[in-house]
Order: C-alpha cells, then structure tokens, then sequence
C-alpha cells in the first residue's frame, strides 16, 4: 500500500499526466486513507496506553441522603485502579457542587489519603466533612475525585470523579444556647485513656438516611405528642411533631389532624420545623404527603393486642392485618399480640411499601417485660423485632399506673436499648395527666419533668408527652385542683425549650468510663466542643449528697447549667446535693 501511495497517484498528480477529475478523485481517496491510517494509529497506541497505564475512577460514593448547613457528615468511596499499571499513593477529594460535574468553582469540603494501588486493587476509606454554614437549602451534590491534582500519569482523567446528591435542609431550631456552650476562649478539657465514645443511638446524621424524616440537625431533638392537636398550639410550647388517633374499638387510624375538615397538611406545613407521623404509606387524594409526613406507623401496641393495625395499608400490610383480625394464629400469638415472626414481616412490609420514611412502631410492657426474656417474647425475638424497625417507642406510666418511683422510667429506657443494642432510636411516652375522665391520679409537673429527664438521661433519644385527655395546651389547667392553674403547661414548655437548648450536646459523643458516683444515680456523659457534660439525675427517693469522681480531670472546675454557680474540683471529684428524686443537674467540666 505504502508503494502504491508514493509511486502511482503522486507521479500522476504531480507530471500532470491525469486529468483534473482523476487528480481531484486521488487526492481524495488520498485523504481518507491516510486519515484513516492515522486514526488506526492513534487508535493502537490508545489501546495500548489504556494496557500500560494506570487509570484511577471512584467506582461508588455513599453520603447521608439529607444535612443541614454546619452539620457533619461522613463520606464513604471506593476508588479502583482499573488500569495494568500500579499507582503511588494519592489524594481522593470531595467538593459540593451544584451540579453532578466537577468545576474549579466547587468547594472542597475534605480529602483521604488513598493508598498505593496494583492493576485492579481498590480502597474503600471515609472521611467527615463539614458542610459550610453558609450552605443554601435545596439539591446539591458531593463530588468525590480519585487523585485529585492529578498526581498519577493515567490513561485517562476523564474518568476520575463521581457525583451523588445531597439534599441541604433548612435549619429549623432555635441556636445554640450560649449558657451551654463553653465560653469564647475556654481551654479544652481533652477525655483521658481508656475511656470509651460512640456515637448517640440514632443522632442527627440517622435522620439522614431517608428522604422524608426529621431533619439531620445537631440542634434537633424529637420532642413530640400523642394524641393530634393544632400544630400552632403545640410549636409554641417548643413540641415539633404530633402521632395520630386510633380509634380504640375498631383499631383503626382516624385522620391524623383530628376531623375529616383538615384532613392533609396544610396545618402542618403552616408551622415552621413542625412535622407529622402516622400511617403514610399512600398519598392523599393523588397527592403526596410531603416532607413533614416523617414516620411511618403501621399499628399501635401490637405486641399486646393483635388486631390493632392501622387502616388504608399497603397491600403486603394488609394481608397480615386481615390475619390478625381474625385472630389467625400464624401471626397471633396465645399470648394475644403479635408474633415475633409475624411482627418482623410487617416492619419489612412497611420499608419496602415506603422506603423514603422510617418505619416507626410502639410497644407495652409485653414487649418490655422487666428482662424477665422468655415470658412473651424471646431475646432473639426482641433484638429482630427493634432490628428490623427504625425507630422503636414505648409507652409506660409509673406514677397514674402506680407501678413505680419517677425513676424506673430510666429502668425501661435501658431496657429498650438492650434489645435495640444501641442501634436504634428509642423514644419514650411521658405521661401528663390522668388517663382517663374518671380517673383520680394525676402525676405532678415535677414528676413529669424528671420522668422526661429519666429517661434522656438513660438514652432515650425522643420523647412523647401522652395526652389523651388534651390538656397539654391549656395554660389555665390544674389537674383537678393537684397543682397550681399553668403549672404543668409553664413546666413542660420550660422543659422542652431546655432540651433544645441542649440538643447539640444530647446529639454529640456518648462516654462510658469517665465518672463514679456515690449513692444510687442515673448518669449520662457527654463530650461537646472540647468539654464533657454530666447529666445527673437520683435512682433513689428522698435526697441524696452525690460525689462524682472524674477519672484523669485534674484543676477544673463543673459549671452547673441553668443555676448560676459553680462547684470545684478537688483531686478530680466533686460534691454535690440533690433535694430529691425528681431533681436533675447538669455540669459541664470546664
């Protein structure tokens, strides 16, 4: 061909022996073979660059679904060398962008250091990052870029970033208390060796995970009621999202805003940060629910009572419910709620029917049994029941019930959690009032109070005020004449606008193995911007004088949250005074 090219066209074209048409029609058939030779030349040696070199790409990238600005959340890739050739170590990057697309413009938010990678090896690393306060709400993406800068000599670039979105929430709760908060300068107290952190059971970033749902806030804490009620009463009073009726004979759902009227969201979606959780499996009329239509429930106390299953279900729901109504012992229990099995089948039902919200369900004390495990349920049974639930409630009433001190709230909460295994939200029901228009017993706003504390202290990490008599949002109500008229409507609001005051700290690392105490004591130990936090609340009746002996804290001194004083450290420990078992103090160590 090479001959044919230099002595048959060119010697016609150049003496002048060939006609125009002849010299014109070479000269293009000259040009499309020696492009298409070039081409099967770039081709190869193409093909033979992508057989030597190396060619890195982030072949996956897995964020929370939803954040907040300022928030923390952490990135996980897999970057893979999918070229013959090894690489040195390099630098995988993470920007949020607008768009699916890397750009200079993007912001980098962090890096990892990727390691040294042979042809077809791949890393799987993480980082936390944090979003930039100034963060706009809506759609974002996180970029994330194998050897960014461009270290390594590839193949290809082309191929090195992969995009995921992100979706940036508003932030909806009040700013942190600068009463909590260390002050502007204040030295860290660094935790010693050998103490334990962990993450809080479900935090902020849990939320994330779903499309509609709480939002993944560090200064958000569920602070909710049961049974519905105007929101724009409840948001006042510092309540950010309200449960739904069931109607006792028939075990069905009546309309989550309380009449047929106002049946859909336009109340909820009225009030700022306010949101909604009920059995939201289908839209309403053709329409979505929305982002604040937050849990999905599916039934209530059916551990105890089989057949009480919500209304309206989705298909796969609705056949175990069916079962249940009639008592079918392939689901029912002989102890009359569900069984374990059968309970399992329904939370699976539920997330797979929905999965853009978490699947929410409440318990008794059958589910809770005192740790006395074989009664209804066993161990297995209850660690599969919380494990394949997203959030796991319970309710229990020891003061209207007369079943216990304040206290044994904390009792159920650890419970709860040990069968969760500190995988799961756990929320508890707090009660208010008495339980019914012919009852006598009314708990008091401080039992109420320190029933609250109970159990955020032990770990719960939402609660639920139970209302059903509706008298929550009544500042001119006394129960029965037992207390002041607005004493428990001025106490509950002065509790949950503390509790969001303190939603950073309850949202941040748990420690285990930091404090001893003296006397019979509930504690929490939290560690928030460089300072840990001890919540302390008695496990006793009557008054108790509580030393609490801090392990490698050495010169400080407990800031006591909320009461104007201070109280000094000697040798690590400190001394302080509780006047009673509904008597909660928090310190921060400074």
């Amino acid at each position: 061909m090479g001959r044919w090219l230099v002595e048959t066209p060119w010697s016609r074209l150049r003496d002048g022996t060939g006609s125009s048409r002849l010299r014109k029609g070479v000269l293009v058939a000259l040009c499309l073979v020696v492009a298409a030779g070039v081409l099967l030349l770039v081709t190869d040696l193409g093909d033979s660059a992508s057989r030597t070199s190396a060619d890195l790409r982030v072949e996956s990238v897995d964020t929370p679904a939803r954040a907040v600005a300022g928030s923390r959340i952490t990135i996980e890739d897999v970057t893979r060398n999918v070229g013959q050739r090894s690489t040195e170590a390099t630098r995988t990057s993470y920007y949020l962008s607008r768009d699916d697309v890397w750009s200079s413009s993007d912001r980098l938010l962090g890096a990892r250091r990727a390691p040294a990678l042979g042809a077809e090896d791949s890393s799987r690393g993480r980082a936390t990052v944090t979003l930039p306060a100034s963060t706009t709400t809506g759609t974002w993406h996180v970029v994330t870029c194998a050897d960014d800068g461009n270290q390594v000599d590839e193949s290809s670039h082309g191929n090195n970033c992969r995009a995921r979105s992100l979706v940036v929430d508003p932030v909806t709760e009040a700013a942190a208390d600068p009463e909590v908060e260390p002050p502007p300068g204040a030295a860290d107290v660094p935790l010693p060796a050998g103490v334990t952190r962990a993450p809080a059971d479900g935090g902020p970033s849990y939320y994330g995970a779903w499309e509609n749902s709480f939002p993944a806030d560090p200064s958000f804490f569920p602070i909710g009621v049961w049974p519905t009620f105007t929101p724009s009463l409840l948001q006042p009073m510092g309540i950010n999202f309200m449960l739904p009726l069931r109607d006792d004979q028939t075990g069905t759902d009546r309309p989550i805003w309380g009449t047929a009227e106002t049946d859909d969201m336009t109340a909820v979606n009225a009030t700022p940060g306010f949101y909604a959780g009920a059995s939201f499996y289908r839209t309403q009329d053709g329409r979505p629910w929305g982002s604040r239509a937050v849990l999905n429930v599916f039934g209530d106390e059916l551990d105890g009572a089989c057949p009480q299953f919500f209304s309206n279900l989705p298909p796969d729901l609705a056949s175990i419910q069916a079962k249940a109504a009639n008592q079918d012992p392939s689901v029912c229990a002989d102890f009359g709620g569900l069984t374990g099995d059968a309970f399992v089948e329904a939370e699976r039902a539920s997330q797979a029917a929905d999965p853009t919200r978490p699947t929410y369900i409440q318990v008794t004390g059958v589910y809770l049994d005192h740790r006395q495990y074989e009664v209804k349920y066993t161990m297995a049974d209850k660690r599969a029941i919380c494990a394949n639930a997203d959030i796991l409630s319970y309710d229990y009433y020891p003061v209207v019930f007369g079943s216990g001190p304040v206290w044994t709230q904390a009792d159920y909460v650890k419970e709860a959690r040990l069968y969760c295994q500190q995988s799961r939200p756990v929320y508890a029901f707090i009660e208010t009032d008495r339980m019914s228009t012919d009852g006598t017993v009314y708990p008091s706003p401080a039992q109420t109070v320190a029933e609250a504390w109970n159990a955020i202290i032990a770990g719960a990490r939402g609660i639920q005020y139970f209302d059903n008599l509706r008298h929550l949002t009544d500042p001119t109500y006394d129960g029965g004449g037992t207390y002041a008229a607005g004493a428990m409507h001025e106490a509950v609001t002065a509790l949950n606008r503390r509790i969001r005051s303190l939603a950073p700290v309850l949202n941040d690392t748990t420690v285990s193995g930091y404090v001893r105490t003296t006397g019979d004591m509930t504690v929490l130990v939290k560690y928030h911007s460089g300072h840990p936090y001890i919540f302390a609340i008695p496990h006793a009746d009557g008054p108790q004088t509580v030393t609490f002996k801090l392990a490698g804290t050495h010169g400080a001194t407990a800031t006591v949250l909320g009461e104007d004083r201070t109280v000094e450290m000697t040798h690590g420990a400190f001394t302080d005074k509780f006047s009673d078992e509904n008597q909660v103090h928090i310190y921060r160590i400074d």
